[in-house]
Formats: structure tokens, C-alpha cells, sequence
């Protein structure tokens, strides 16, 4: 016969096990690019109201307070689209990380900004 010392370390390993068990990422993280919707990115639905919230109306990138990019109209966003600084800017990669002082933007919003400018940042 086995001590209950044994029988108590085998269940613990036992209990160990089933509880590390792999679920769908899908399913642990619905607000990831896995699900995102980048059949229908356009600047007005989609782009516009993600700078307003995060970019222009913060007051960092608006006309009063551009700190040297004013993201609040159309033209100014395409020039950092253009020039390669809002992806680095926003995948934190190489330009000043944004948005500055808040947490990185969820996957999926980068990939519907990605898919804006690989299609040429149109003003649809």
C-alpha cells in the first residue's frame, strides 16, 4: 500500500495536468487580429475614428497641439501613412512609440491601420 503522502503527490500532479490544457487563441482573445475584420477598412468608418480617439482628440495630434503631426484631418494622416512613420509609430518599432503615455493598440486595430496604408491610405 502507498502512504497518503504518495497518494497526495500523485493526485497534486495529476490535478496539475489537466489543468494546463491548450484552448483556441480565438477563444482566449477575441479582440485579437485572429478576428479582424480588414475586408472593410475605410478612413471615414474605420481609420478616422480610431485617430480621433486615440491620436487627434487626445490633444497630442490635433491643429492646437500637433507636437509636429496634425492627425485630426485627412491630409496630415496621409503624410505619416506615406512616409512609413504611423506603422512604426504604432507597431512601436522604430519611430516615437504610440500612443504616448497608453497602452499599444490591440492587434487587430494595427492590422485594419496596416491595411489602410498598404492600400495606398485612400480617403474613402
Amino acid at each position: 500500500m502507498m502512504n497518503s503522502k504518495m497518494i497526495v503527490s500523485i493526485l497534486l500532479l495529476l490535478t496539475s495536468f489537466y489543468s494546463c490544457y491548450y484552448d483556441k487563441a480565438e477563444e482566449l482573445y477575441p479582440n485579437t487580429a485572429i478576428n479582424c475584420d480588414t475586408a472593410t477598412v475605410t478612413y471615414a468608418a474605420v481609420i478616422k475614428p480610431i485617430i480621433d480617439k486615440n491620436c487627434a482628440t487626445s490633444g497630442c495630434h490635433s491643429d492646437a497641439y500637433a507636437n509636429g503631426y496634425d492627425l485630426s484631418y485627412y491630409a496630415g494622416l496621409e503624410a505619416v501613412a506615406n512616409n512609413g512613420k504611423l506603422i512604426e509609430s504604432i507597431e512601436q518599432t522604430g519611430a516615437s512609440p504610440m500612443p504616448q503615455g497608453a497602452p499599444k493598440l490591440d492587434a487587430c486595430t494595427i492590422e485594419q491601420i496596416k491595411k489602410w496604408v498598404n492600400d495606398g491610405a485612400p480617403n474613402n
